[in-house]
């Protein structure tokens, strides 16, 4: 189509032209249909040529533009690097002037504040600290003690349930010993029920041998030696019941010496058990005596810290009422600097408004500090020394003099020693005068025609007083 050849380089399009002229000359008059497939066939490869280099070229733009992101991106970061960096500067700045302003204000306060508060202050903090320490001392016994008490109750839990074993031994052992005396009485009842029956058997054996019509047994001989026919099988009979009795009486007297010693060897492991009993009852009271150490200790320990409580109010206490002290100064020192601020601004009001020339006493008031122990609390505004003044002359006589309105009443406030104003007279004062031009008097000094107790200065100086008196 038209202006396609606008997108193909003039280089290319010479280069196509070139080689068609040359296929032209060479065919000669060759055949037209060969010539035109030439040039669509150029045409054709530079229409290509063309499209590859569009390609590229939005290629090249969709790069360029990555790349003018990444750069917009880049300066947004470095910007706001730059904003923080500028941030932080600032921020720094400001934090070193704080921390300037914040040393200016200790170091003058240092300076104001007298030296008994830092003594108290000294003293308050020692005594805290000595009372945190001796808090700890104690926390550390406590915890000693208390390591000590579980120790002990640990000791006295495996100790009691030793005690409850051997009680429980104990109660059977003793059990054990009343069965054992039980049998031994049942013994000793059939021992006498079998002693009884010998001793009966023996009074009819000795009823049988004084029976009529038999022969009698002499006194000290045996009766089982008497020849008695008539009786011997009785006697064979109370023989073996004697002896039947006497076996079962060996066996039970054998049987009630056993007992005895088995109840003779548990008295002995019961006096054993209640020797370790009461050696046990000793270290349980010891227990208890050492809880009742811990438990004053514990009391001690709460006394410590409610002292240390109460340390620590009167110190806050203290600081407290520094710090209204030092608000109280603050107020004051603010009091002061507003006072010598009107005082100021009354002098260069009066010095602007040329009452007053330079050589007057009014014009040479200044701040000074008054010496002593509430010297941080005083000012005052002096004049410097000088010869006594004068009255002035005026057209040949003395002019009347007029107290200065400054001169404060209370002399424990700031003093203010203002020398004496001339006022002209007006009976004799020249025409010249009226018009506020200064007159010479017999002094040399230009005389002013206004007067010091004018209201105005008045008010202004009570206001001064009164300021000065408060603070």
């Amino acid at each position: 189509g038209p202006g396609c050849f606008d997108l193909v380089p003039t280089v290319s399009r010479s280069q196509s032209f070139s080689g068609l002229g040359l296929r032209v000359a060479a065919g000669g008059g060759g055949d037209p249909e060969h010539a035109r497939m030439d040039v669509l066939w150029g045409r054709q490869a530079e229409f290509q040529r063309a499209e590859e280099h569009v390609k590229r070229i939005e290629q090249l733009e969709e790069e360029l533009v990555v790349e003018r992101c990444r750069c917009d991106q880049k300066e947004k970061e470095c910007t706001m690097s730059r904003d923080l960096i500028l941030k932080l500067e600032s921020t720094l700045e400001q934090q070193q002037c704080e921390n300037e302003r914040l040393l200016t204000l200790e170091n003058t306060i240092a300076q104001q504040r007298p030296a008994a508060y830092d003594e108290k202050v000294e003293k308050l903090l020692l005594a805290v600290a000595g009372e945190r320490q001796r808090v700890e001392e104690c926390t550390t016994q406590m915890q000693v003690l208390r390591e000590q008490l579980r120790s002990e109750q640990e000791r006295r839990v495996v100790s009691d349930q030793k005690v409850a074993d051997r009680d429980a031994k104990i109660d059977a052992m003793q059990k054990q010993q009343d069965a054992l005396v039980n049998r031994l009485a049942e013994k000793e009842r059939q021992c006498g029920d079998t002693q009884r029956q010998l001793d009966e058997a023996r009074l009819q054996l000795a009823a049988l041998s004084v029976r009529p019509g038999l022969p009698a047994i002499p006194e000290g001989a045996d009766a089982h030696a008497v020849d008695v026919s008539s009786c011997q099988d009785l006697h064979n009979d109370a023989a073996e019941c004697i002896k039947a009795g006497e076996q079962p009486a060996r066996s039970l007297q054998e049987q009630l010496a056993s007992s005895i010693s088995e109840l003779h060897t548990l008295m002995g492991h019961l006096d054993v058990k209640e020797s370790l009993l009461a050696n046990q009852q000793l270290d349980l009271c010891q227990a208890i005596q050492r809880q009742r150490e811990v438990c004053d200790l514990q009391q001690q320990l709460a006394d410590e810290i409610a002292k240390r409580r109460d340390v620590e109010k009167h110190s806050l206490d203290q600081g407290r009422l520094i710090a209204e002290r030092d608000q109280k100064l603050a107020k004051k020192e603010q009091q002061l600097a507003q006072v010598k601020d009107t005082v100021v601004a009354a002098q260069r009001r009066s010095d602007q408004s040329g009452h007053f020339d330079k050589d007057s006493p009014i014009s040479v008031f200044r701040p000074t500090v008054i010496s002593g122990p509430h010297a941080f609390a005083k000012e005052a505004l002096d004049v410097p020394a000088g010869p006594p003044l004068e009255p002035p002359v005026v057209a040949g006589h003395r002019s009347p003099m007029a107290l200065s309105p400054f001169r404060s009443a209370t002399p424990s406030a700031s003093r203010i020693t203002v020398a004496l104003a001339p006022v002209l007279s007006a009976a004799n004062t020249p025409k010249e005068s009226r018009s506020g031009a200064p007159v010479r008097c017999g002094l040399g000094r230009p005389v002013l025609a206004y007067s010091l107790s004018s209201p105005a200065m008045i008010r202004g100086a009570q206001e001064l007083q009164r300021q000065v008196s408060q603070a």
